[in-house]
């Protein structure tokens, strides 16, 4: 039975109670226990942590019998423009824990529970295998205080298709196309640097990734 958030508080509600009273910890220790649950194949045993005026917690991710699976963190707050903005500090599994289909149900059912509640930006940092593509999937768009970032990482994968000997010679002459693409996005012109760009989505399939 996949877990549901249905009951827990409205983040907006515990995020604004904590940042007024850092030192009761009440509600994030609340939200903690109200998040954790099963998702999908596994369990996630949520703690709060720190005493800032953010909440972050902490998940171990744990099979049916308690064996540990996984971690994963998030940290909840406002910026400061008053927007409510999620965290998703990392999301580790073991290899056997992997394509099971936690990752898609433990997404999902926060998102559920991130739009009831108005958040307004989510944030993560991909993982250096499928991870990138995964969340590019899910609609994830560039973060622009990291674009240059971004784009160097972009850069290192081309190099890695255009060295692996078993990529085809179209994707490889399609890598070459979207290099070139890609720095005269990258180039400033008159002064100003490009402030728009093709999407994660839209980028991940140029490189051949479904």
């Amino acid at each position: 039975m996949t877990r549901t958030t249905s009951y827990a508080d409205s983040l907006s509600d515990v995020v604004d109670a904590i940042a007024g009273n850092p030192q009761c910890r009440t509600p994030a220790e609340q939200l903690a226990d109200d998040l954790s649950g099963r998702y999908g194949p596994f369990a996630v045993a949520w703690r709060s942590v720190g005493s800032s005026t953010e909440i972050v917690i902490e998940g171990e991710i744990l099979s049916g019998i308690g064996g540990l699976m996984g971690r994963s963190g998030r940290t909840f707050y406002r910026d400061h423009g008053g927007y409510l903005v999620v965290n998703n500090d990392g999301l580790w599994l073991e290899v056997a824990a992997r394509k099971r289909g936690f990752a898609t149900a433990f997404y999902d059912e926060l998102e559920r529970y991130y739009r009831r509640s108005g958040v307004d930006v989510i944030t993560i940092h991909a993982a250096l295998d499928d991870g990138r593509y995964s969340w590019a999937q899910y609609g994830f768009d560039w973060d622009p205080r990291h674009i240059a970032e971004s784009f160097t990482n972009i850069r290192s994968r081309i190099d890695d298709l255009l060295g692996d000997p078993k990529v085809t010679t179209a994707t490889s002459n399609y890598s070459r196309t979207f290099e070139t693409e890609l720095t005269t996005m990258t180039q400033v012109r008159n002064g100003r640097r490009r402030t728009s760009w093709q999407t994660p989505t839209g980028t991940i399939r140029s490189l051949g990734v479904n």
